[in-house]
């Protein structure tokens, strides 16, 4: 039986050669810190795209889907060039990823359409949620620009519907991750109407600095609450005037049966003149001359009052 020959291997044999696995193992052996810096550079440039290119987007389209729903505003204890502001109001509308956000305060504009604002207001911080309450109460906002409020005064007294624009700028958190975000509302709301539907539904002669004093109904369907003081009036009938009346401490609040006070100083001839025409069903004229509050006239209120004269009924037998 003959041996086996154990196999001869010169300095000449050709290594085994590598796969491509085994090459690119070897390579990470060797070049581990090249791959470890790409590694945190991809991880930083996915982290600054999540924050800086997807997240803005998608927070500012959360914020645009809401809607705005205003539930009352105050304009009380008005001045020349300020006056108190209260608002309550409601977002609606926002998805489930606002759910969990929270938005910082922030100071907006109010303006109209075609219109630099007319003021600005400072909102609350907010959380998310299906009904996220917006509320600010008595604010002291002052006047900066006379002639652009006046045009919102003129706007929500003689309109019966406007457009509000509501515009700011503020941050929105998303757990840990926040994005500046722009807040954009457009709000249609009722005005007065040129206070249109005033009724006298009572009046008796009486003696004193008014010789006639009664009630009357002003409709209000917005959701203004609006404290004017005294309004001056100019009384007429059939284009001839009677003399002049008065709504004392007059605050407008939102309803269309509310009662007022109102006297009026007219002579005896103009009184028996006004009781005649009444018994025929006529309507009296009147047109605001000024606004007074505490002694102080108020032009952005006077102004858009005095532009517009209303046909009230004296009716007595108004059903409230």
């Amino acid at each position: 039986m003959s041996e086996k020959t154990a196999p001869q291997y010169t300095e000449n044999a050709t290594p085994a050669t590598l796969t491509k696995g085994q090459r690119f193992k070897g390579h990470c052996v060797r070049r581990w810190w090249c791959w470890l810096i790409s590694f945190i550079i991809f991880v930083i440039v996915a982290v600054i795209v999540v924050i800086y290119g997807i997240i803005p987007p998608v927070a500012q389209k959360a914020l645009d889907n809401t809607t705005l729903n205003i539930e009352s505003i105050s304009i009380l204890q008005p001045g020349e060039d300020k006056f108190q502001y209260s608002v309550k109001s409601y977002i609606t509308g926002s998805s489930k990823l606002a759910h969990k956000a929270t938005i910082d305060p922030m100071e907006v504009g109010f303006y109209l359409k075609d219109q630099d604002p007319f003021m600005y207001f400072p909102l609350p911080g907010m959380h998310g949620g299906d009904k996220i309450l917006v509320e600010q109460l008595n604010y002291t906002a002052e006047i900066m620009d006379q002639t652009r409020f006046s045009i919102f005064a003129r706007t929500l007294m003689q309109s019966r519907n406007f457009d509000l624009g509501i515009r700011g700028k503020t941050k929105i958190h998303l757990g840990s991750i926040k994005a500046n975000v722009k807040y954009r509302e457009w709000v249609n709301l009722q005005g007065f109407n040129q206070l249109n539907g005033m009724v006298i539904t009572k009046y008796n002669l009486t003696t004193g600095d008014y010789n006639i004093v009664g009630s009357v109904v002003i409709p209000n369907p917005t959701v203004f609450t609006l404290q004017m003081g005294d309004v001056l009036l100019d009384l007429s009938l059939n284009n001839t005037r009677l003399g002049n009346g008065i709504l004392p401490n007059l605050t407008i609040t939102p309803g269309l049966k509310n009662v007022y006070d109102f006297k009026a100083n007219l002579t005896i001839a103009n009184a028996v003149k006004l009781v005649q025409a009444v018994a025929s069903g006529a309507s009296m004229q009147v047109l605001a001359t000024d606004v007074q509050f505490e002694g102080q006239s108020i032009p952005w209120l006077a102004g858009p009052l005095s532009t517009v004269q209303v046909d009230v009924p004296v009716n007595t037998s108004y059903v409230l």
